[in-house]
């Protein structure tokens, strides 16, 4: 038996398709100062998430909080947030809450 991935605990968690789940789980885990300026934008201007986008897609076959946690914290250091929306007023997904969202579902 094989572990359960982090695309298929969300799924589970949150009763989504695979195709939505990239969606879900950002506005999950985006910062809550900023989720109303982060709806705003995405309707705007939905590739100021592409780097959030890629990230969870990065992370959907982690079959650990221990491994999801690795890519995240590499992802970070490669890929620096940089301009006013994604910097200074948090309209980005938190790391630290897809770690964390990982802890839960995938112990």
């Amino acid at each position: 038996m094989s572990a359960k991935t982090f695309i298929a605990a969300c799924c589970g968690h949150f009763h989504c398709a695979p195709e939505v789940f990239a969606e879900r789980v950002l506005w999950h885990c985006h910062y809550r100062r900023a989720l109303m300026l982060g709806r705003l934008l995405w309707r705007l201007n939905r590739h100021l998430y592409d780097m959030d986008l890629e990230l969870i897609r990065l992370v959907a076959g982690c079959e650990s909080a221990t491994e999801l946690g690795a890519e995240v914290s590499d992802f970070r250091y490669h890929n620096q947030n940089h301009g006013l929306w994604r910097k200074f007023l948090y309209a980005r997904l938190s790391g630290q809450r897809l770690v964390n969202l990982a802890g839960k579902l995938l112990g």
